[in-house]
């Protein structure tokens, strides 16, 4: 296939020293995708948007072909999944008990002691992301949903009159706060559950009531990362980038104000979170990376008041003990002392001393690899965060000096979405997609064990992702005028092609296809590997056969230098006849694909025929995976003899396969 003037992919024919030039189709919009020729030269069979087409190589128009197979489909379109984990988000409330989750873009609500079967508020195939359980009660879940065909920040809500608790509730409802009328994103309460910031569109740092009402915008940018509520709630601490790529931590006043940046460094400074006292402000940082090869990533952190970071060691270490040999709160309170008034006496403000704040920060962590800060206890005393300890990824504290390293979690828990409830004594997290708790200083930890039963609409679902895809690339690409393509009607027209995607490598295509539209680079989308349909586990021979071969079996052309045929102890050679995989011929009208279904790297029969006579041994059959590296390994050992003969040993053949700096140690 080449280009014509449309810069539509269409078939042509050359002579083979490159002349002659012709133009056998002329398809326009949709160009040419696959093309095949018979083995006596005189057809082509090609691919040209939802159709096949037969067209002779002498010329002519081609022919649509009409193709009725009736066969079952290869999946179920609609089924139901019991699930136990795999959550990507994990929301806790204030007591620690009630736990939201989402699996796969459906919430699914569990207790922390009960477990067993999970609530399913609002099924679907939308997408719900960025759960926040509302500070003081597991009444009200704040969340995005794409129900609307825009990212909306809504509110889920008991619809049932005897039963607020969302878990237990019958049924539910939701109230939409944003207009839908552009992106949001993570949504987070104020401490007090009375205000609501999320990220509009791609970077601005807004507020509004709980109710929807007052909204403002208190930071605008073109990227906003991370951010966080102060824990007095009058202020908010975020990380956004600017032109040049580099992020930075600002504080800006809940209500509205001028921003200070107060790392004001050229590295990576991420993920803010606020000391429960509002003393300190932890973050990751890249500062110290440097390592070529990889992100090396640390957490800092900086008092808010230069009183505190002025205070020494020593004076540090008083305040601990002393602060710790005093009674628990109420132990000498009076009978008549109300509640208001205990709370009164906890009541946080948040002070902020921002002149040269940036010069305050000071590293907390310095482990090998990457570190990143999780939580801080009630003072300020522990700070939380995962690292890698060896092969082994787990919860670490640390105190305010950066010493004393104390294992939360041990044997490579690898937790993620780790909160530390109200009472401060107990840490919550997912453990392999599942949540589970542990004592702020470690012990054993005590998983959930749930089931949630989800109804998974395939063919919805799958419209619902290119939808996503097409939403994020208006949104962020990096052109607005999208490369000249119509975009809204690519919308429509990959829209409708998903309805004829029987699995998920189908839709792959119709992803990329409508990906591919744009004419940009990197860009790409692939299925998981275990996706009906896919060819993952299918075994590959290393193998070309000779296409005018019209004997029986298939005659062997090449062999792949290091795959499983070379490999074999008695290697496959150039003029064998493959004639069968376990017991089951093949040839030209016998699929060698569909003998090796499922054969990859399992023990494999091949029968043979050489000279004559017929033999047969056991070979390992490869995945597609490992093929695409020989067959890139193979061709650059060609393109480097190639040179080395053409030049008579005076040009050098030097290739770096990729961009990572493993390429380039392996280039030295």
């Amino acid at each position: 296939g080449d280009m014509d003037e449309t810069r539509t992919a269409n078939v042509w024919t050359m002579d083979a020293d490159g002349g002659g030039k012709r133009q056998l189709t002329r398809f326009a919009g949709d160009g040419v995708r696959a093309a095949a020729l018979s083995a006596d030269g005189s057809l082509i069979v090609l691919e040209q948007g939802l159709h096949l087409h037969a067209l002779a190589t002498t010329g002519g128009d081609p022919v649509r072909l009409r193709i009725d197979v009736a066969a079952d489909a290869i999946e179920n379109p609609v089924v139901v999944e019991n699930r136990s984990g795999e959550a990507a988000e994990l929301a806790v409330s204030d007591d620690g008990d009630e736990f939201a989750m989402v699996i796969d873009g459906e919430i699914v609500l569990v207790n922390r002691k009960l477990g067993g079967r999970a609530t399913v508020p609002v099924p679907g195939p939308w997408r719900e992301a960025d759960i926040a359980l509302r500070p003081g009660g597991a009444d009200t879940l704040l969340l995005v949903t794409d129900r609307g065909g825009e990212d909306t920040v809504c509110l889920l809500v008991s619809d049932d009159d005897d039963q607020k608790l969302l878990r237990s509730a019958r049924r539910h409802r939701l109230v939409e706060l944003t207009d839908g009328k552009r992106p949001c994103a993570r949504p987070a309460w104020s401490p007090d559950g009375e205000r609501i910031a999320y990220v509009g569109g791609n970077g601005d740092l807004r507020v509004m009531d709980a109710d929807g009402k007052h909204d403002k915008s208190l930071s605008a940018s073109w990227n906003l990362n991370d951010f966080a509520w102060s824990p007095d709630g009058r202020w908010l601490a975020y990380a956004r980038f600017d032109p040049d790529y580099n992020s930075d931590i600002w504080i800006v006043p809940g209500e509205g104000g001028e921003p200070v940046n107060v790392t004001r460094h050229p590295e990576y400074d991420e993920d803010p979170v606020w000391s429960p006292d509002g003393t300190m402000l932890a973050w990751n940082t890249t500062r110290h990376n440097h390592a070529p090869d990889r992100r090396d990533t640390d957490v800092y952190f900086l008092y808010l008041r230069e009183e505190d970071h002025d205070r020494t060691r020593e004076r540090w270490e008083i305040l601990q003990k002393t602060r710790d040999d005093e009674p628990a709160k109420g132990d000498d309170a009076g009978d008549d002392e109300t509640d208001d008034e205990a709370k009164a006496e906890e009541k946080i403000e948040v002070v902020i001393d921002f002149d040269e704040i940036h010069l305050r920060g000071r590293r907390l962590t310095s482990l090998p690899g990457s570190e990143y800060v999780q939580a801080i206890d009630p003072h300020g005393d522990r700070i939380y965060f995962t690292a890698n300890v060896g092969d082994e990824r787990d919860l670490y504290s640390v105190d305010r000096f950066g010493e004393d390293r104390k294992a939360v979690t041990t044997g490579g828990v690898e937790p993620a979405a780790v909160h530390l409830d109200a009472k401060l004594k107990i840490l919550a997290f997912l453990k392999g997609g599942a949540p589970a708790t542990i004592g702020a200083d470690g012990g054993e930890v005590e998983s959930t064990d749930f089931t949630a039963r989800l109804t998974v609409d395939r063919p919805a679902v799958r419209l619902r992702t290119l939808d996503e895809a097409w939403r994020t690339l208006r949104d962020r690409f990096y052109d607005p005028d999208m490369h000249g393509v119509d975009w809204p009607a690519m919308r429509a027209k990959y829209g409708a092609w998903v309805a004829h995607a029987a699995c998920d490598v189908d839709f792959g295509d119709v992803m990329n296809l409508m990906l591919g539209e744009l004419n940009a680079s990197h860009m790409g989308y692939r299925p998981g590997w275990d996706s009906p349909g896919d060819y993952g586990d299918d075994g590959w021979l290393g193998l070309e056969f000779d296409r005018a071969h019209t004997g029986r079996g298939l005659k062997v052309a090449r062999v792949l230098i290091d795959g499983p045929c070379d490999m074999a102890p008695d290697r496959v050679r150039v003029g064998d006849v493959l004639l069968g995989v376990d017991g089951r011929a093949v040839g030209r009208d016998a699929s060698l694909e569909a003998a090796l279904e499922t054969r990859a790297d399992l023990p494999t029969w091949l029968l043979l025929e050489r000279g004559g006579d017929e033999l047969e041994f056991q070979v390992a059959p490869t995945g597609w995976r490992s093929i695409q590296v020989l067959n890139h390994r193979d061709a650059e050992r060609a393109k480097r003899a190639y040179t080395e003969e053409r030049s008579d040993g005076r040009v050098g053949y030097v290739h770096i396969q990729g961009m990572g700096f493993a390429e380039v140690e392996r280039f030295q």
